[in-house]
């Protein structure tokens, strides 16, 4: 990897993450990068382009979560510094990808690096990771109301993302995301269940 780009992305890019809601995080974003490397040495990808993409996908999240993808790709796409590192067509590829990562979006990714990028995004550790990352994020934004409500809020983004018709989607290891979601379609079939076990999570990791 060349070290230049690795050394400014993380003196001047990295930092900016403590702007953002816990959710999207450093701690996210490394996550992302560490898998997007390890899934492109898969495909043999070039980990300039990966380390670069996964590092600039949720920057623009301080500044309009609804429209963060938008406002990270302008971001990178408007870096002097990685302009003189990438060719024109790297550098396009970069900006598609930064767009296309969010997995709320309609289309498939339009390149391997986007996929490649959008599935390490997609991925959680554990059920109990997911959950308290969601919380933290509603938390945050909905200040003002109970951890019943909070707790409501989470089955109906979870079943939004990974019940039945679950928008969520992977383009790699496809077998492995998999196996993660079988046991949380099952307790999403049972609302009651989930909250309860939401409750215990949350006892657990976040108070």
């Amino acid at each position: 990897m060349n070290k230049e780009i690795k050394k400014y992305i993380n003196n001047n890019i990295l930092p900016l993450y403590e702007n953002n809601d816990e959710s999207h995080s450093l701690s996210h974003i490394n996550n992302v990068i560490n898998y997007s490397l390890q899934l492109g040495k898969e495909y043999n990808l070039n980990e300039d382009i990966l380390y670069t993409i996964s590092a600039y996908h949720d920057i623009g999240v301080s500044k309009n979560r609804n429209m963060h993808e938008i406002i990270s790709a302008d971001y990178f796409y408007k870096d002097k510094f990685l302009k003189s590192k990438f060719s024109e067509e790297e550098r396009q590829i970069i900006y598609e990808a930064i767009l296309d990562h969010r997995a709320s979006g309609k289309s498939e990714p339009r390149s391997i690096y986007g996929k490649i990028v959008a599935t390490a995004d997609r991925q959680f550790e554990s059920f109990e990771v997911a959950l308290e990352r969601t919380y933290r994020y509603l938390a945050s934004n909905y200040p003002e109301k109970s951890i019943e409500e909070i707790c409501d809020l989470i089955y109906k983004d979870f079943n939004n993302r990974y019940g039945k018709c679950g928008y969520v989607k992977v383009y790699a290891n496809e077998e492995e995301f998999t196996k993660k979601l079988k046991p949380i379609k099952k307790l999403l079939l049972n609302k009651n269940k989930f909250i309860e076990k939401t409750k215990i999570v949350l006892n657990d990791s976040v108070n």
